[in-house]
């Protein structure tokens, strides 16, 4: 789809610099080994990406093996380690370089959360990329993806003891909590688990109001992690709802 890197990454900031992001280049000779291509910022957010271009490889393909030079890897993982916070018994709030790589149908967004041995990412790393065709890259909003998906929180989980409930509650609290700490968001108070159980029966069945208070590691361990991500994101889609619907009142 793209015949270089070089017209890969015009495309990618083209496109962010419409979405309101500031792309600024940043490798060359005289940084450090490693170095991602581009910095991003937007109005309260900024990014790392580096660049791939692999214009025979598909986004059907069952695992892809990246071209990253020696060091880019280890730059990565440092900068992943060293954006990683936690709190005992709460949560870990981790923020990701990224890589986009450009394939014949598509595009293959990976999250820099470990070192791909090989250079290698496939199906055991179903949670760390996501792939968009030529059309869906077109309709989506890139940088509301970033902002989705490069600040994650998760919370410690008590294998023993945690509910449904409790995992929730907390997955609710992290999320305003990491968001508020960036600006984003006043004080608001969110609903209990009860009240959007049914949004969550839609994307994991065995959810439902009785489950609430049973292990959550059982319904964890059953279902693949792409349901539990869907979880995930719908409470930040909620939480920013309600933040707008805060907004709209308050003015």
């Amino acid at each position: 789809m793209w015949k270089t890197e070089k017209e890969f990454s015009q495309y990618i900031m083209s496109k962010l610099t419409k979405e309101g992001c500031q792309c600024i280049r940043i490798e060359s000779a005289s940084t450090i080994s490693g170095m991602p291509d581009m910095y991003l910022m937007g109005l309260a957010d900024d990014y790392f990406i580096e660049f791939k271009n692999m214009k025979d490889k598909s986004i059907k393909d069952a695992c892809w093996k990246i071209p990253w030079r020696p060091g880019q890897q280890a730059w990565a993982l440092s900068y992943h380690n060293h954006h990683t916070k936690r709190w005992p018994e709460q949560c870990t709030v981790t923020k990701y370089s990224w890589t986009f790589v450009g394939l014949k149908d598509g595009v293959l967004l990976i999250r820099m959360a470990m070192y791909y041995h090989d250079n290698t990412i496939g199906i055991m790393n179903v949670d760390d990329y996501f792939v968009f065709s030529k059309e869906e890259l077109t309709d989506i909003m890139l940088r509301r993806f970033l902002q989705k998906n490069t600040y994650v929180v998760r919370p410690v989980l008590n294998h023993e003891t945690d509910t449904w409930y409790d995992l929730l509650s907390k997955w609710v609290s992290c999320i305003c909590t990491e968001l508020y700490t960036r600006g984003y968001y006043p004080e608001i108070d969110m609903p209990c688990p009860e009240d959007y159980i049914d949004n969550l029966h839609e994307i994991i069945p065995a959810l439902t109001v009785e489950s609430l208070d049973e292990p959550a590691r059982i319904i964890i361990e059953e279902n693949p992690i792409i349901g539990i991500k869907k979880i995930y994101n719908y409470l930040i889609e909620m939480v920013d709802c309600i933040y707008n619907s805060y907004c709209l009142n308050k003015n």
